[in-house]
């Protein structure tokens, strides 16, 4: 197809806001900055408000601490890019900072500790990517993180441990992609949303516990995870993206709640082939539909029993346990099976 001059010139201006909408939406831009100046180790972004961010890492010290304020201005995020490929080694970040720009510590291979306010609400994408010395990460505190973006954690190779605040309701795409030390993750107890890729490829984790209230796990998000031996679905689980389970070698069985409406292809490596794997679901549900459909070679289906509260097929002490906890307000279990 001919555009002509005027044409591919219109064209390439609507890619370009395409791309901006698009970039925008992932949580590449953290703010707009007028102006920049430097003052000691850094150079510094005026925002709105005149407030500052910490543009760029100017100094050479390996163990950092940003500024809380530069005069009388308040400095209150990490710009995107900031530390990128440094060789920063440990940073402490201000106690009014919110936000963690896109590819903010991206490549920083000598980082082992970050210590992060309450005050944070939001991480961009990439923001600490191919960190390969850090270890453990502690975000529980961040009682405000609302978005943490597209694979903000990715290819952090020795990665052990990380823990949310429980308002957190969505991880995101490719979070954890990559993370093949990652033995444990304590997920917030809001969580809804597992996105696709988000922990592709962590082949040490061995288990991993779903909060009650997780309606969605997306496509390939726990694809690759060779060790990993056990996973207890919740019954508010509504929709298992294609291939979720993908190369999960060490799985030994899975039991399908029969809250889910929409199960992508082959959730395991493939559904008819994979005959290690016990699969067990409700009659008449539409997990049960689903896995004679794909011809599962190991299918248990069950009755729902009443009074089976946690739904794994059975009536024993643990349904007692879940009774007591929903009471208790620590947990909730799906109202439909009593």
């Amino acid at each position: 197809m001919k555009y002509g001059k005027y044409g591919r010139k219109i064209l390439s201006l609507c890619l370009a806001a395409v791309m901006c909408c698009l970039l925008f939406g992932a949580g590449m831009f953290t703010a707009v900055a007028d102006t920049f100046f430097d003052e000691g180790d850094f150079r510094y972004a005026v925002t709105s408000g005149d407030k500052l961010m910490a543009a760029k890492y100017l100094g050479s010290e390996t163990g950092v601490t940003v500024p809380a304020r530069v005069g009388d201005r308040q400095v209150t995020g990490v710009y995107s890019r900031c530390f990128e490929n440094s060789g920063v080694e440990s940073v402490t970040l201000p106690k009014d900072c919110t936000v963690i720009g896109a590819f903010a510590f991206s490549g920083c291979r000598y980082l082992s500790e970050v210590i992060v306010p309450t005050s944070l609400t939001s991480i961009g994408i990439m923001a600490f990517s191919g960190c390969t010395a850090l270890r453990e990460l502690d975000l529980s505190e961040a009682s405000e993180l609302s978005s943490v973006a597209y694979a903000a954690f990715s290819n952090c190779t020795s990665l052990e441990q990380v823990s949310f605040p429980d308002g957190l309701t969505v991880l995101g795409d490719n979070l954890f992609s990559g993370c093949t030390a990652l033995q444990s993750a304590e997920l917030p107890k809001r969580l809804t949303t597992i996105s696709g890729y988000a922990f592709y490829n962590c082949a040490s984790l061995k288990s991993i516990e779903l909060p009650n209230g997780l309606q969605t796990i997306g496509e390939l998000a726990f694809a690759g995870c060779s060790q990993l031996e056990e996973i207890d679905l919740p019954f508010t689980l509504t929709t298992l993206g294609a291939g979720c389970f993908q190369n999960d070698t060490a799985l030994s069985g899975i039991f399908l709640p029969d809250s889910l409406t929409s199960i992508g292809m082959d959730i395991l490596t493939p559904m008819s082939e994979q005959s290690a794997i016990d699969v067990t679901c409700y009659k008449d549900s539409h997990a049960e539909e689903y896995c004679l459909f794909g011809g599962v070679s190991n299918l248990y289906v069950v009755e729902k029993a009443e009074g089976d509260v946690d739904g794994d097929g059975n009536v024993n002490i643990n349904d007692v346990t879940a009774i007591q906890k929903h009471l208790a307000l620590i947990s909730e279990f799906n109202t439909n099976l009593r």
